[in-house]
């Protein structure tokens, strides 16, 4: 789940809509996550993509705050979507990070196992200056949650998306839940790896 609470997120993942989101706009933005993933070669050999949905009311609350998204792993597998978020598209790969990690778990987290590929990404990323201050709460140094979001930072680094890379930075600067350039160039390979990317 990406559940980070809002008073301490950077600007643009607060901001809100005025109406929800439509079915026709989320399938859009899924679909240019899909491409970004495809496109950076994020996809494991036979893994179909969940699928996506608008969470129902109700859905999105958490306690005193609300989801952006989750991934629906102990029930129908699907990603739901906070409609009224109005930038969605790193929560989209978040969640479809969360989709990855349990299909090469086969139906567990393949990060939260021992000697997974996944498991060393996550596991060199908590030793960095940034994985060491996120484990400042509970939340953030969730295996699964590190994976999840270093797979969205894999695919926005991989398409050197600058609107994509600048939001990792805001959120690195804003409460080291991203890792800086330098934090992330040696988890680069491990990815290929695990993609099977050349």
């Amino acid at each position: 789940r990406n559940e980070r609470s809002a008073p301490t997120d950077p600007a643009f993942a607060r901001r809100k809509r005025d109406s929800p989101r439509s079915v026709k706009s989320l399938a859009v933005q899924n679909k240019n996550a899909l491409d970004s993933i495809d496109r950076a070669g994020g996809f494991p050999a036979g893994y179909e993509p969940p699928r996506v949905r608008l969470m129902k009311k109700g859905e999105e609350k958490l306690g005193r705050g609300e989801k952006r998204g989750e991934f629906l792993d102990k029930t129908s597998g699907e990603i739901t979507i906070n409609p009224m978020f109005a930038d969605i598209r790193l929560t989209l790969l978040h969640e479809h990070g969360h989709g990855v990690d349990y299909y090469l778990g086969h139906q567990s987290f393949s990060s939260e196992k021992s000697q997974t590929l996944a498991s060393k990404i996550v596991d060199r990323l908590l030793q960095t200056n940034s994985g060491i201050l996120a484990c400042q709460s509970a939340y953030l140094e969730r295996r699964r949650e590190v994976f999840a979001r270093a797979y969205a930072q894999y695919i926005a680094t991989k398409n050197n998306d600058a609107t994509l890379l600048k939001q990792i930075k805001e959120y690195h600067e804003k409460k080291s839940a991203q890792w800086t350039s330098e934090e992330f160039a040696p988890v680069i390979p491990l990815f290929e790896a695990l993609f099977s990317v050349k």
